[in-house]
């Protein structure tokens, strides 16, 4: 059913524009690019938005318009609606405030931002929805201020720079060091935008470059595995990361933050789009972070609608007055809910040394996340804890993680069979003030915990343990417990069911999680050792970053859940390694084959190759997609989806009668038309055809002038002028 690829021919400046059929999107969802909220700012919009969560609770700020004072704020649980909270400041310095960032330490919230781009202030408050009040001077840095804490509680400031981002050490949240170039530049150019986070002992920094009034403003990545403040190395494998110009409606794709979503494991990178020079007019949109190994690959930039994020299995923001029949007290205590916001531990001693225990119905996965929210608000004596509960077997058999307000230690102890294990002690950083609210966050995965506080890692721990339960722990102290939550994926392993943008990209290694005979079939036996997946579908590093699925043979598959933006043609290009020769594929959709068998040529030596499989009918909406081996013994890495337009053509231009208008899809640079031939006197690029055209050749006469170098495009996509939106060469 597959076609084989029709030779297209091109005798330089032809192009053709067939006639294009309607083709409806996916019926409505809860979140589609871009998005608009409530009392944006007029003419001016969502530019820059920071997203930066509090108990369970998500708040966007936005860059301000430049006549006018203040940071606008929303919230939400779920990333999709959005309630606006209002201006969170009316200091007179925050006239045009640029790229306003918010933290949280110990109490107090601090907003770092840019008022019309000169120079830097960091503001004060008590709530994320303000008053924020003015705390510093201005202490300059361009623009562009974004904060990230390190495990060890120290803090760094990132600003844009033409030398590429720059970062300074802060000894307090309002004192900066001097700052030093972190190796992350864009196109030997201004570059601006930062967002850091830490994840697997790796630094990610994803940042913006081109100017932004240019189409072509686009987002690139670099990763650092020895410093926060330097040694970051672009990924120019895969850069840009977020890039769309071929669309007047959605352009311009920039300047956002990587942070983790409400189901407390999946990442998600926010961006706006460039709508008007005017303003400039801009939009908010976020699309899913994928994670393999350390690898990271954006599913997007999306402009159709997408599965809505997901949320924990279970949890509870303590929003009513009743504590209801999901939670049980094995241990008494005092336990009332409080303002319909935080369950309150009111009883400082009772059984002894142990106070009070809280547990939350629902049993945990194997491998999970958690999330607890609390505070200590009174206390006996020196020995007082409080923490989080997990794996809540019954009453004789389950784990503590308690923190000392007074000794700074984390303390770790296991019950098993009605008997204490020996208390593990650890360190905590000594600035932390545990009568604020604090977040503690907990990874399972096998036997492996991790603990983090404000997603600092704190320490790593081995234990068995059965399935069990989550929930709060006291001991000596009246204790504030607020947002508490459970997912059962952990390392990013939510991906796996998400419904993966097409067009777009995506690993192998994200199938399905349903298991044998429903989201895969592996006749090899035993649990693979690679990646976070424990199945028994046999994994391989893959040397191109990450993992890849490794010897898929006759009669084994895999199913990807897929959402499909159109009903339409679409290439496709699958990634794969393999030393032998006999290898056919075939691709269903919904067990309804789409490609016919596919022969996978053999590739020489150890390297990965590709092949394009052409002109697949699909249908717009929810999916699930099957590659099954028919035949033959291959690795598989990667598929990549892109719309297609497969007809035969040919076409000719010779420039004798013109220009064809039609023909042209993009130009920029200075072109004209002299004598049969098209010329251009400086650096420019003139593209003619169809984004969609794949496989062509093309016949061209080319005089090279002294001094200057031309040549051929092919296959091109998403063009852009850079800078300003004026300079060919750097778009």
């Amino acid at each position: 059913m597959n076609k084989v690829a029709c030779k297209e021919v091109i005798y330089m400046t032809l192009i053709l524009l067939f006639s294009m059929m309607y083709f409806p999107e996916v019926s409505a969802q809860t979140w589609k690019n871009p998005m608009t909220m409530d009392n944006e700012w007029s003419q001016y919009g969502m530019g820059d938005p920071y997203v930066f969560k509090y108990k369970g609770v998500f708040y966007l700020y936005v860059s301000t318009k430049n006549r006018e004072i203040g940071a606008k704020c929303w919230s939400s649980v779920d990333l999709v609606d959005w309630k606006y909270e209002g201006n969170v400041t009316d200091d007179a310095t925050t006239l045009g405030a640029y790229a306003p960032e918010v933290m949280y330490w110990n109490g107090k919230f601090y907003m770092y931002s840019s008022p019309r781009g000169r120079g830097h202030y960091v503001y004060q408050s008590d709530s994320p929805t303000g008053p924020f009040v003015i705390a510093t001077n201005n202490f300059g840095k361009t623009i562009d201020g974004s904060v990230f804490i390190d495990d060890d509680g120290k803090w760094y400031f990132y600003h844009a720079s033409d030398k590429g981002i720059q970062a300074a050490e802060m000894s307090t949240p309002l004192t900066f060091g001097e700052s030093s170039i972190t190796g992350a530049l864009m196109n030997n150019a201004w570059t601006e935008g930062a967002t850091v986070i830490k994840r697997n002992g790796i630094y990610h920094m994803a940042y913006t470059g081109n100017h932004i009034n240019s189409r072509g403003y686009r987002i690139d990545y670099a990763s650092s595995k020895s410093s926060p403040v330097n040694n970051f190395q672009p990924h120019q494998d895969q850069n840009p990361i977020i890039l769309a110009t071929e669309e007047d409606a959605f352009k311009g794709l920039g300047h956002g933050t990587m942070f983790i979503g409400p189901d407390l494991d999946s990442y998600y990178l926010t961006y706006h789009n460039h709508v008007s020079r005017s303003g400039p007019i801009r939009q908010y949109n976020f699309d899913r972070i994928a994670w393999n190994g350390d690898k990271m690959r954006v599913l997007g930039p999306t402009n159709f609608s997408q599965q809505s994020p997901e949320l924990p299995d279970v949890y509870d923001y303590f929003n009513r007055v009743d504590i209801g029949k999901d939670w049980e007290f094995p241990n008494n205590g005092q336990w009332s809910i409080v303002d319909q916001d935080y369950l309150f531990q009111n009883s400082l001693k009772e059984n002894g040394d142990q106070v009070g225990m809280a547990v939350l119905s629902t049993t945990s996965e194997d491998n999970f996340t958690a999330e607890f929210n609390f505070k200590e608000t009174a206390r006996q004596g020196s020995n007082a804890k409080l923490g989080a509960i997990v794996n809540y077997f019954d009453a004789k058999n389950y784990g503590i993680f308690t923190v000392n307000n007074d000794s700074k230690k984390l303390g770790i102890n296991f019950m098993v069979n009605g008997r204490w294990g020996t208390e593990e002690l650890v360190d905590i950083l000594p600035d932390l003030d545990f009568t604020e609210w604090q977040t503690m966050k907990i990874e399972k995965f096998g036997t492996n915990y991790k603990i983090f506080i404000h997603d600092l890692l704190i320490h790593e721990i081995k234990r068995e343990m059965p399935k069990g339960k989550i929930g709060y722990f006291s001991s000596a102290c009246k204790g504030a417990f607020g947002f508490i939550a459970l997912s059962n994926n952990v390392q990013g392993s939510a991906i796996f069911d998400v419904y993966k943008p097409i067009p777009g990209s995506f690993d192998a290694v994200h199938y399905n999680s349903e298991g044998e005979g429903n989201a895969y079939h592996e006749t090899s036996q035993g649990i693979s050792k690679l990646y976070i997946r424990k199945d028994n579908v046999e994994m391989v590093e893959s040397g191109l970053g990450g993992y890849a699925v490794a010897n898929i043979k006759t009669g084994e598959w895999l199913k990807y859940n897929v959402n499909i933006e159109s009903t339409r043609e679409f290439n496709v290009q699958i990634t794969y390694a393999t030393s032998v020769s006999g290898n056919q594929i075939k691709l269903s959709l919904d067990d309804i084959d789409i490609s016919g068998v596919i022969e996978l040529p053999e590739v020489l030596g150890s390297e990965w190759g590709s092949i394009i499989i052409k002109g697949l009918k699909m249908t717009a909406g929810y999916h699930v997609l099957k590659l099954e081996a028919v035949s033959g013994n291959f690795d598989f890495y990667s598929l990549k989806f892109e719309k297609a337009s497969n007809k035969s053509f040919s076409l000719m231009n010779d420039f004798n009668t013109g220009i064809d208008s039609l023909s042209l899809k993009y130009a920029d640079g200075d072109w004209s038309l002299s004598n049969g031939a098209l010329m251009s006197g400086s650096f420019g690029k003139y593209i003619i055809g169809d984004y969609e055209w794949s496989d062509y050749s093309i016949e061209a006469d080319i005089n090279y002038v002294t001094g200057t170098d031309a040549g051929l495009i092919f296959r091109a996509r998403n063009p852009s002028q850079g800078r300003s939106g004026n300079s060919p060469e750097a778009g």
